[in-house]
């Protein structure tokens, strides 16, 4: 078997177990990138020399993690199924990734992506639910895409989020609900399952995220704005008005707790920050 061919039989299995399109597309984009050179050679060929040389690229540190990151799945399903007699990243140590925050959105961009979606009177109701979704429930695009008539329940203000982390159930806040039962009982068409779907067209994570960047650049923001920011902005604002960690792990569907803990640490500065702005002092330093 070749390096290209088991590539291939790696991606059937994802195909059936039923992984989501979008993991298997980055598998394969990320590993023809990598292996490009070697699709030729035996997988044998698969080494820790030949992982550290296709590794070895001028990108950053997080860029770099990424890549090993398919390299270490593919490379261990192999060794799994016994196609390869050693796993190559056998006692390696995963590069430390650089965790780099952003800069929430502030409430004058907020308003100004609300009023660009709702602009467009075809779609008005449709853009600004999904916006709230995306803003006041923390979902990934992903998720928003595949979210199901069904999946929403309107007795218990609850969305049943289909993620990648596994099924879980997501509390609907005021706006959210008003915006989604204002745009399925007044504007959606079709027949399909997809909540958001219009008509017959489908909607993937990739089209979710594209939707949020244009509407970006049509509310005339001045930075890149992408669907995750939306999600980050939502997990600091959650916990700048008081809400604990704990819940917002369950909220966010984060798999660990140093996963929310990010969010804790930004939140920290500023309260820290603000601390020194807001203690009283005497007017002399004594």
């Amino acid at each position: 078997m070749t390096i290209g061919e088991a590539i291939e039989y790696f991606l059937a299995d994802h195909r059936r177990l039923g992984s989501r399109p979008d993991t298997i597309r980055w598998y394969r984009t990320t590993l023809s990138l990598l292996l490009r050179d070697h699709q030729g050679d035996p997988v044998t060929a698969l080494t820790k020399p030949l992982m550290l040389k296709v590794l070895d690229r001028n990108v950053s540190t997080n860029t770099k993690a990424i890549y090993e990151r398919a390299l270490r799945g593919f490379t261990r399903a192999l060794y799994r199924d016994g196609i390869i007699a050693k796993f190559p990243f056998e006692g390696m140590k995963r590069p430390r990734e650089e965790y780099k925050p952003k800069k929430t959105l502030t409430q004058e961009e907020v308003n100004r992506l609300f009023a660009a979606a709702g602009s467009d009177p075809r779609y008005r109701l449709r853009n600004r639910a999904m916006l709230y979704v995306l803003l006041q429930a923390g979902l990934r695009a992903s998720e928003v895409a595949r979210m199901r008539v069904e999946d929403v329940d309107w007795e218990n203000a609850a969305i049943i989020v289909r993620g990648k982390t596994g099924d879980a159930v997501v509390p609907m806040s005021r706006d959210v609900y008003r915006a989604m039962k204002a745009y399925l009982t007044t504007e959606r068409r079709g027949q399909s399952r997809y909540f958001f779907a219009t008509g017959s067209l489908a909607v993937t994570g990739t089209s979710v995220s594209r939707w949020v960047q244009r509407l970006a650049k049509r509310a005339g923001l001045s930075r890149p704005v992408g669907a995750h920011l939306l999600r980050h902005t939502f997990a600091t604002n959650y916990l700048k008005a008081g809400g604990d960690a704990f819940r917002l792990q369950r909220l966010m569907r984060h798999k660990t707790a140093s996963m929310t803990q990010r969010y804790v640490n930004l939140v920290l500065d500023d309260v820290a920050a603000d601390l020194n702005r807001r203690v009283l002092r005497p007017e002399r330093w004594v």
